[in-house]
């Protein structure tokens, strides 16, 4: 037999029985290598989970998990996922896709996106289901974004620091303002002023608006007077109506001794009464002083409970006249918004806004004398004072 013989022998056997000269597609459903698609086989669209429709997530919770409802399949054959993640629609700009998914357990299957998705921008997901021979429909697309968090840093205080001794008792407080991040509203400086260091014994409170914007400097400024020859405690933090930073390191400083003053000399006894006009004044420090100085029985140690309230109440009142006869809008202070009276705080009208004062130190403790000091305090509720009094 020639070899020309031979070839054309070996082209008709192919012609004739074709399945013999090429690789075969098995008729097992089950086979990796299947005569597709299955005639019958139908497999549902998955259903998309998380994220949903218009699902926003903010950045620092990525990488992004993925959760769909698998599809149904009526064929043999395990049905694997396929997902695609794009920046359109369309799925023309395609930023992650990912084939041969198996299947999770009860009913979904989740998947963890390897890298993070850039932030601020819109995205579309889907899913499909396919077993190697059939391939169900697209998953409608659905619309998420990813956005970047409003975060409000800790402001640096400047000044005063390291115990540093102000120059008087309303001193200036400066910070470099706090940095920030995604969509920050306007920014409002909280101070608070204490005791201690765990500020569970705070003297003043305040909150201005934020100048020079993020990078610059704000200063806070004092209106009521502090306690005199005192090592004081502050922080600051940013707010920018709902979000509140967190608070800054803490600081402190020394206050000077109270400044001289000449109260007139006590009447005999110490007085229960008396003109509130000699201790006339508009400056807190010798309003406080000279009641001090003017009522020493008021103030006096071993006293029972209910006397040293008495007593408190009394100097109060006087400490409010004086301050009236001097030309200050002092009133009572309704405690926590009333109905009670504060007992050693009282409140002022200034400029539209409201003060609020201490006006003692541990008043309730009668093992010692009665301490008085014109101080700043937290949440004034005035309400005018209405009893009977002459500046005469």
């Amino acid at each position: 037999m020639t070899a020309r013989y031979r070839v054309a022998v070996a082209l008709v056997a192919c012609a004739v029985g074709a399945a013999g000269c090429e690789s075969k597609k098995s008729a097992n459903p089950l086979s990796p290598s299947v005569a597709g698609p299955i005639p019958g086989v139908e497999i549902s669209a998955p259903k998309p989970l998380e994220p949903g429709l218009d699902w926003r997530i903010a950045s620092d919770k990525q990488p992004l998990t993925l959760l769909v409802e698998n599809p149904a399949s009526n064929g043999q054959r395990p049905v694997t996922l396929e997902v695609e993640v794009a920046g359109d629609e369309g799925f023309s700009s395609k930023v992650f896709a990912k084939a041969g998914i198996e299947q999770g357990p009860n009913g979904r299957t989740a998947l963890v996106l390897p890298d993070r998705l850039a932030s601020d921008r819109t995205y579309f997901w889907r899913a499909k289901g396919q077993d190697g021979a059939n391939h169900g429909p697209w998953s409608g697309a659905v619309r998420f974004s990813i956005f970047t968090p409003a975060a409000l840093n800790a402001p640096t205080p400047l000044s005063p620091i390291g115990g540093a001794t102000v120059g008087d008792l309303t001193p200036s407080f400066k910070v470099r303002n706090a940095t920030r991040s995604g969509p920050v509203g306007s920014v409002t400086y909280m101070l608070e002023i204490s005791r201690n260091d765990s500020f569970t014994q705070n003297v003043a409170s305040y909150a201005v608006a934020e100048q020079g914007g993020p990078g610059g400097e704000t200063e806070i400024e004092t209106i009521s007077g502090l306690p005199a020859s005192a090592t004081l405690f502050w922080r600051v933090r940013a707010w920018d109506g709902s979000l509140n930073g967190p608070w800054s390191a803490t600081q402190f400083f020394k206050t000077p001794a109270p400044p001289a003053v000449a109260p007139p000399p006590p009447p005999p006894g110490g007085g229960v009464g008396g003109n509130p006009g000699t201790c006339a004044s508009s400056n807190g420090e010798y309003i406080v002083n000279c009641i001090a100085n003017k009522y020493p029985n008021h103030r006096r140690a071993g006293v029972s409970h209910s006397e040293r309230v008495a007593n408190m109440m009394f100097l109060r009142d006087r400490i409010i006249e004086a301050g009236l006869c001097g030309g200050l809008d002092l009133g009572w202070n309704l405690k926590r918004g009333g109905p009670e009276i504060s007992i050693d705080f009282l409140a002022e009208r200034r400029g539209g806004a409201v003060l609020g004062h201490d006006i003692a130190f541990d008043y309730d403790n009668t093992g010692i004398e009665l301490q008085l000091y014109w101080g700043g305090g937290t949440f004034p509720y005035y309400t005018k004072y209405t009893n009977s009094y002459s500046c005469k």
